[in-house]
């Protein structure tokens, strides 16, 4: 499971991503490379929802690309920002590695991984 969280579940250094007006992003990191086997979904595949916005991207006859800001590899960023992009991933990166500090404190402590 950490190997596929960490392919699904980040975007790997030079992948590329739209995120409509609505907040639905379009992409992942195959446009960077394919997943390793361990990486891959097992199980069955689906589809939630049927509006609209799951339409193929294939079928999408016009986008207009609005910058909202650009992150760079050195963690800075430049833009007008207006969509708050910044502010929401970089609290979702203090959150992971909070949690993250908390297990690796938990682990080298003894306690082993949580029951479930």
């Amino acid at each position: 499971m950490r190997a596929f969280a960490g392919y699904w579940h980040a975007i790997l250094p030079g992948s590329k991503r739209y995120v409509s007006g609505g907040g639905r992003m379009f992409g992942d990191n195959a446009d960077v490379r394919p997943p390793t086997p361990e990486e891959d979904w097992k199980g069955p595949r689906f589809s939630v929802g049927g509006s609209w916005h799951n339409m193929p991207m294939d079928r999408t006859r016009r986008v207009t690309l609005i910058l909202d800001g650009i992150f760079f590899s050195d963690g800075e960023f430049a833009g007008p920002n207006d969509a708050q992009l910044y502010e929401r991933i970089v609290c979702d990166a203090e959150v992971y590695q909070a949690v993250a500090a908390a297990a690796r404190v938990q682990f080298s402590a003894g306690a082993g991984a949580p029951s479930s």
